[in-house]
């Protein structure tokens, strides 16, 4: 990266390091420093939880305790947290029943023995206890009956003899088919039809106008113990049976209605490894799995391990403070890289600013530390010290034994500004450099150049070589126009920064090796009245808004860049830069996602409004 920026002073603040993530499903949705604050915000989601974002453990949730079915099926509306409030929407439904979710069964049910039919049709409510009652629920209407569900028979009919009448004249548009025998009896009334349907054990009785089963004699209940076991009439009988075996479950009409299974299952590439009586216990299990999801038994997903970006992030200082403040800032960051380590000489002298306490803290939040070690992007310091294999290893077991000592996990390697000539010495020094970083088990990140593949053989950076060693490569895609260009351009346009991300892949780079670099600051050009450049600065991200309302600056879009190009003028120059906000910096991230890159890295840290973590957290 470029190192640029000038120290600046941070006004002490009260720390707001978060440390609470919250969830909605498998979903991040925001971090706080604060639990009460997390907590007031996850419960306006359905489905949400905190997490502890050091130890990942579930803090509070609203998870459903229970879940009022209605012959199997249930809704989202039909969860509760309360037994009293599921009962007493269970008893607005008949045939319904309430699961406690951590255990097998039910804990209260409704299931009626009668149901009320107007010819072939039925509504979910005319489900019955006794007879008089659906009968009763009967007047009214015409052309019904009532089907006894115990023994699945027909106990009673408002069926009128002139009514009857007329139905016959509709033709014999009803067929028992017995078994596998073809249907050979046909009638011309439902009610004919399924009195010889309910004398055989295997009978069907069927609209052939319509081409569909209106009744079957087969016994409604059905056991499974992982596959069908038995039938019967009987739902009693049925869950006398279902829970003499483990791992059943009680089928009618297609549709779960009793079980015995967990409810929580967990999946792995899409299939079902173990099921689990708690989400907290499912999502110890599946962290076992790679590509894992947590499933509820009604197919919402609570969580997943799958592969998800890497947010890196540069501080560009060594001071703990201004760390801690760029930290606190964050949301979702994972890496965090402090300009601790550089080469001094070409004896291999190394600058050690390192702060243990630093790692320590970092650590707690759940972020690992990969120091910056660079190399003051000095050519001719770094020759001498590529010429000296001496200076090399002193300076490789110094950097990596310090960083392994304070408890670091990763260190960054970020030599710039090299010769051409140092090209196989540079690719010899990272290889010896990375083999001893896995003795001490650290990982290993390379900062390169967006580059071009016109020029790439011709620079100190054998990509496909380097890339072969370290752990991940970091592409600085940004600096596409430089304070050293001679004429106005984006610091990264978007059609730019994809063709490098290709560019890269072509050298055959692992997808989830490449991290991609990303700007949070923009480059303001000074253009004089005659059209010549005159200077050139960098600005902040954060520093965008105010800048553009004191100056009145005017916004145009720029199909080259893909950005905005924002323009002002003053004491008779013109300024201009690209935009860089929210929507640029969520379109670099949406690129990594589209090539299925590792991560992204930020250049860098306390350049960016706060708010903009919130959005890109989303994008993980």
């Amino acid at each position: 990266m470029t190192l640029f920026a000038q120290p600046f002073a941070f006004a002490a603040t009260q720390d707001s390091t978060t440390k609470y993530r919250v969830y909605q499903k498998q979903n991040v949705l925001k971090e706080f420093a604060d639990l009460k604050q997390a907590k007031t915000y996850a419960s306006s989601f359905r489905y949400s939880r905190v997490e502890n974002i050091g130890s990942r453990g579930w803090v509070w949730h609203n998870l459903p305790n229970y879940k009022v079915y209605q012959q199997g099926i249930s809704k989202p509306e039909l969860e509760f947290i309360g037994l009293s409030e599921a009962i007493a929407a269970a008893k607005k439904l008949p045939d319904s029943a309430v699961r406690q979710l951590d255990k097998p069964g039910w804990v209260w049910s409704n299931y009626t023995q009668y149901k009320l039919y107007q010819g072939e049709k039925t509504l979910p409510q005319w489900g019955f206890n006794d007879l008089a009652t659906a009968k009763k629920a009967a007047a009214g209407y015409v052309n019904m009956h009532i089907i006894d569900e115990k023994t699945n028979t027909w106990v009673w009919d408002n069926i009128t003899p002139e009514l009857e009448k007329k139905l016959r004249t509709y033709g014999q548009n009803y067929e028992v088919t017995i078994g596998d025998t073809p249907g050979t009896d046909k009638f011309y009334l439902l009610e004919e039809a399924v009195k010889k349907a309910s004398t055989q054990p295997d009978a069907i009785v069927m609209n052939v106008v319509r081409g569909q089963t209106v009744y079957s004699s087969l016994p409604a209940y059905e056991v499974y113990q992982g596959e069908f076991v038995k039938r019967f009439k009987d739902l009693k009988q049925a869950l006398y049976f279902a829970k003499s075996i483990t791992g059943s479950k009680i089928m009618k009409n297609g549709n779960t209605i009793w079980t015995t299974e967990h409810y929580y299952h967990i999946m792995q590439d899409g299939k079902s490894k173990l099921t689990r009586p708690t989400a907290t216990d499912a999502i110890t299990y599946a962290k076992w799995y790679s590509n894992s999801t947590v499933v509820t038994a009604d197919g919402i997903t609570l969580w997943d391990n799958y592969r998800k970006l890497v947010y890196m992030g540069w501080n560009g200082t060594n001071d703990p403070d201004r760390i801690t403040e760029h930290v606190a800032n964050t949301q979702g960051l994972d890496v965090d890289s402090p300009s601790w380590f550089a080469l001094m000489d070409g004896t291999g002298a190394l600058e050690d600013k390192s702060s243990e306490e630093t790692v320590v803290q970092l650590k707690q939040q759940g972020i690992a530390v990969h120091p910056l070690v660079h190399n003051q992007f000095n050519a001719e310091l770094t020759t001498s010290f590529l010429a000296n294999a001496e200076a090399q290893k002193t300076f490789t077991r110094t950097v990596v034994d310090k960083i392994a000592s304070i408890g670091g996990t990763g260190v960054n390697l970020d030599f710039e500004a090299m010769k051409a000539s140092d090209r196989d010495r540079y690719t010899k020094f990272v290889t010896d450099f990375v083999y001893y970083a896995h003795t001490r088990k650290l990982k290993v990140s390379i900062d390169l150049p967006r580059g071009s593949l016109a020029w790439n053989a011709k620079t100190a950076y054998d990509h496909a070589a380097l890339a072969a060693q370290v752990d991940q490569v970091i592409i600085m895609a940004y600096d596409q126009y430089w304070k050293g260009s001679t004429e106005a351009g984006s610091v990264s346009g978007l059609q730019w920064m994809e063709e490098g991300i290709k560019e890269f892949l072509s050298y055959g780079m692992e997808r989830e090796k490449l991290m991609l670099g990303i700007p949070f600051y923009v480059r303001q050009w000074q253009i004089d009245g005659t059209g010549k450049l005159l200077t050139s600065k960098a600005i902040f991200m954060s520093d965008l808004p105010a800048l553009i309302q004191e100056k009145n600056a005017v916004s145009t879009w720029d199909p080259e860049f893909k950005q905005y190009k924002v323009e002002y003028s003053e004491n008779g120059s013109r300024y201009i830069f690209w935009m860089e906000d929210h929507t640029t910096v969520k379109a670099r991230i949406q690129l990594a996602k589209t090539y299925d890159l590792g991560g992204i890295a930020v250049w860098r840290l306390g350049y960016e409004p706060s708010a903009l973590w919130s959005e890109i957290l989303r994008m993980k």
